[in-house]
């Protein structure tokens, strides 16, 4: 449920950039780094297993989605490398969490 919602709310910040609507893409933003905030707290609980041990990869990538991604989507000139990012982030995610849980 958690990485179906991490998902789901990455494409359509996916699509909000496509939009170029700066509400548009911060209310998208907004969604993704809750679904990516509650997705961790179940992680810490031990809820979501993942293919690595230890959590320097999933911290890496809740760093990514709660504090880089916000920051880069502040100044329009960069929504480009932040729609990229998030491309690879959500790739990533295919091998960072444990088929069954996807």
């Amino acid at each position: 449920m958690y990485i179906q919602r991490i998902i789901a709310t990455g494409q359509e910040l996916l699509t909000a950039f496509e939009s170029n609507n700066p509400q548009t893409i911060q209310a998208s933003a907004q969604k993704f780094s809750q679904a990516v905030s509650a997705a961790w707290d179940a992680y810490t609980q031990g809820q979501i297993p993942t293919t690595f041990k230890g959590a320097a990869v999933p911290r890496t990538m809740y760093q990514f989605a709660t504090v880089e991604l916000p920051a880069m989507i502040l100044d329009p000139q960069q929504w480009t490398a932040a729609s990229k990012q998030l491309r690879l982030f959500l790739n990533m995610l295919t091998v960072v969490v444990e088929k069954n849980v996807i």
